[in-house]
C-alpha cells in the first residue's frame, strides 16, 4: 500500500544510512512481518491486517527517518537533512499526528533556510498542503506562495503543481477568488 511505498520503496541513501547495517534493516522488516502475523493469528476480527500493516510500516518508517536524521547531523548536508525532516512530517501526518507533523515541518523549513533547492520547494509545498489539510487555510497561504515562486524559479514542475493545488484551495477557502483560477 501507500504507506509501505513510503516506508520502504522510496528509501534513498540518506535513509539507508540511518540503519547501521543491512542486517538491521532486515530486522526492521522482520518486525513488520512478525507484527502482521501476530495480528492475523491472535485477533483477526479486531483490525484487518490491510489496515494494521500500513500503520506498522509508518512506525518503522519513523524509526528509520529519525535514525537517518541523527546520522546526517545538523551541519553535514542541510538540504538532505531538511528533506528528511519534511518526509518525517508527512509520515506523522499520515498517522494522524498533526502536532508532530507541524513541528517536523517547522524543523524542515528551519534547516533548509533560504536554499534555492527542490527540497526547499517540496518542504514549502508540503507545509502549505499540511496546513490546508488541517483546515488552517490562512496559514497555508504564505508557504504556498513561497513554494510557487521557488518552484517556478528552479523549474520544478512537481513542486509547482503541488503548491498551486494547496495555495489555490486555501485561497478559495478564505474567500479569495484568485484561488479558483489556480
Amino acid at each position: 500500500g501507500l504507506f509501505q511505498i513510503k516506508a520502504f520503496g522510496e528509501l534513498d541513501p540518506h535513509l539507508k544510512a540511518g540503519v547501521a547495517s543491512q542486517d538491521e534493516f532486515m530486522r526492521l522488516e522482520t518486525r513488520l512481518a512478525y507484527f502482521t502475523g501476530f495480528i492475523n493469528a491472535f485477533n483477526p476480527l479486531l483490525l484487518p491486517v490491510s489496515w494494521i500493516t500500513p500503520f506498522a510500516s509508518v512506525l518503522i518508517a519513523y524509526e528509520i527517518l529519525r535514525r537517518a536524521i541523527g546520522v546526517l547531523g545538523e551541519g553535514d548536508d542541510p538540504v538532505a537533512l531538511g528533506g528528511l525532516w519534511a518526509e518525517l512530517s508527512e509520515s506523522y501526518w499520515m498517522a494522524g499526528l498533526s502536532a508532530e507533523a507541524a513541528a517536523a515541518s517547522d524543523q524542515s523549513i528551519h534547516v533548509l533556510g533560504n536554499s534555492a533547492s527542490r527540497e526547499r520547494a517540496e518542504a514549502l509545498a508540503w507545509r502549505s498542503r499540511l496546513f490546508m489539510l488541517l483546515g488552517r487555510y490562512p496559514a497555508a497561504i504564505t508557504p504556498g506562495r513561497e513554494a510557487v515562486a521557488l518552484a517556478r524559479r528552479i523549474d520544478s514542475r512537481r513542486e509547482l503543481s503541488r503548491a498551486l493545488n494547496s495555495l489555490g484551495t486555501s485561497l478559495a477557502m478564505v474567500g479569495r477568488q484568485e484561488g479558483l483560477s489556480m
